[in-house]
């Protein structure tokens, strides 16, 4: 799980990186927002797992 998260995060950074170089317009406000919130997601989900990991 926690492996899926890294991907996940580090896809989703590489992803925000790309559109905002490439992109312009709507599809570029779209993509940003759907990254960052799975980016956010992993994030979380990362913190969560250290978190239960160390009770």
């Amino acid at each position: 799980m926690k492996a899926l998260l890294w991907i996940v995060l580090v896809a989703g950074l590489a992803a925000n990186v790309v559109f905002s170089l490439i992109e312009d317009g709507a599809l570029k406000i779209a993509v940003n927002v759907t990254t960052g919130v799975l980016v956010l997601a992993a994030i979380a989900g990362l913190v969560m797992l250290r978190h239960r990991s160390r009770l």
